[in-house]
């Protein structure tokens, strides 16, 4: 490396400032927290894509009547989730993001869940009931105390 090359002094001090160089992509490594956070940033959509068509077609396939809502659910929870990293690689209010998409993240688990479970009371209790319910027992509720 003594020998150098006739190129411009503003090409080889670009050269010597470049730490690392993945030749086989040709471009440059730097391995720091913006690089990252873009290419979090610019993937959050390709798979936000991929993902929600992913569901779509596995919700249409399984007869999911709003199997069109839930896609778009999909991507935007990857969307969201893909910028919540980029902003909490960059450094930009990392409790602060974090707690926000904890947050806005557990209420959209939560809220189905609590829906699905005030709203099929009546359906839990039938499927309780014939799944416990014994082969000679009446519809009359059955005496508990009688063994005693």
């Amino acid at each position: 490396m003594g020998k150098k090359i006739g190129l411009a002094e503003s090409v080889q001090a670009k050269i010597a400032d470049l730490k690392e160089v993945d030749l086989l992509v040709g471009i440059p490594s730097f391995k720091s927290a913006k690089t990252i956070a873009l290419i979090v940033l610019a993937n959050g959509p390709f798979l936000g894509n991929f993902l929600g068509r992913a569901a779509l077609i596995a919700s249409v396939n399984a007869g999911v009547r709003l199997s069109s809502l839930l896609s778009k659910g999909v991507k935007t929870v990857i969307m969201l989730f893909a910028l919540a990293m980029s902003l909490e690689q960059l450094g930009i209010g990392r409790s602060t993001v974090i707690a926000a998409f904890t947050v806005v993240f557990g209420g959209v688990v939560l809220a189905p869940a609590l829906a699905f479970g005030l709203g099929g009371q009546d359906l839990a209790r039938r499927l309780i009931e014939k799944r416990f319910k014994k082969e000679g027992d009446k519809d009359e509720e059955r005496d508990e105390l009688k063994h005693l």
